[in-house]
């Protein structure tokens, strides 16, 4: 499979799906959203596939063949930052970017992080740095708010 096509396999459309490149969870922008912050909630998408298609490579994810997947990675993390949101989801899945690319967490973390397993991080956080306890709570709140 080419960059290309890897690119256009996250799809956003539904509540919660599955990517059919790696079967992970994906996010969808919620329809009475009118699909606000969708570029947003894609990108997670494609993020969480590329990290899929990553961690299945050499021990430092580094080598020449997982590069374009750190670079759909670093494209995706740059418009989840440089992209404003609208709405309560498209403000969760910045922060949960932001504590994905903390260094607060160790291999079981980084997995709950990607499937947005809120319940697992919760039940962990009092081990976390003071900045992940943080961006926990904030999501606690928006899931509150129906995020």
């Amino acid at each position: 499979m080419d960059r290309r096509s890897f690119i256009g396999t996250a799809s956003v459309g539904i509540a919660f799906g599955s990517s059919p490149l790696t079967g992970a969870p994906t996010l969808a922008a919620v329809p009475e959203e009118g699909g606000r912050d969708a570029a947003i909630i894609d990108a997670w998408n494609r993020r969480v596939a590329a990290h899929a298609m990553i961690s299945g490579g050499e021990v430092d994810g580094r080598d020449a063949a997982l590069a374009p997947y750190w670079a759909i990675v670093d494209e995706c993390d740059k418009l989840i930052h440089t992209t404003q949101a609208t709405t309560p989801k498209g403000v969760a899945v910045q922060i949960w970017t932001a504590l994905h690319n903390s260094s607060a967490y160790v291999r079981d973390e980084e997995q709950a992080i990607l499937r947005m397993d809120l319940e697992y991080l919760t039940a962990h956080a009092g081990s976390f740095d003071w900045d992940a306890r943080s961006l926990v709570a904030a999501l606690r709140s928006l899931q509150a708010m129906g995020a």
